[in-house]
């Protein structure tokens, strides 16, 4: 019986066959193993990402479903789901998949990032700002999420809120390096 620890093999025996141009036999290769791992959340990745590069995009969603319905409480598997519907401009399941995820798990500041990159794609600029900053006002600690929405502030609504936002936060924490160097980021973009 195959057990977990050769895995690595069927990734380097498939990834020989990707490089030979051989995609039909590497798809061969993982979909044995995931056979023989069925749990095996690098399998699924390989394989999805294989059949996106073949182009198979009935496939991947196939594999990613696998994935999220194999670990319904794994954040990254509904993550590379919501990001291949919106790279497939399938916005409206990018969306319901990004707030699946967002319920399951609402301190986690990626869904808050992915959902307002979708909605800036999309020229929905009041949208994003909206959802960065309810990710903000829920994961005050986030340098990513602090970073997008003084970036936001920025463009939407000029330099001094995003100046006022950084205050606030060294209100609570003066020495903060990350807030005080994004702080003279900030200052720095005033004066140009």
């Amino acid at each position: 019986e195959e057990r977990p620890l050769f895995i690595p093999g069927h990734l380097s025996l498939a990834s020989a066959h990707i490089l030979n141009k051989e995609d039909e036999l590497a798809v061969d290769v993982l979909k044995q193993a995931i056979i023989k791992n069925p749990e095996s959340e690098q399998l699924l990745l390989a394989l999805t990402r294989l059949h996106i590069k073949m182009k198979n995009f009935q496939s991947a969603e196939e594999s990613l479903k696998a994935l999220v319905q194999l670990k319904p409480d794994n954040l990254k598997a509904k993550v590379i789901l919501a990001d291949f519907y919106a790279g497939r401009k399938e916005y409206e399941k990018a969306f319901d998949t990004y707030d699946a995820a967002q319920k399951m798990k609402p301190d986690a500041p990626v869904t808050y990032m992915k959902k307002a990159g979708l909605y800036l794609q999309q020229k929905q600029n009041k949208k994003a700002l909206a959802e960065l900053e309810a990710g903000y006002a829920r994961i005050e600690d986030s340098a990513r999420l602090l970073t997008a929405l003084a970036d936001q502030y920025i463009k939407q609504k000029g330099t001094s809120a995003a100046i006022a936002l950084c205050q606030e936060r060294l209100a609570l924490n003066p020495k903060e390096a990350f807030t005080l160097n994004l702080l003279g980021g900030i200052y720095l973009v005033e004066k140009e």
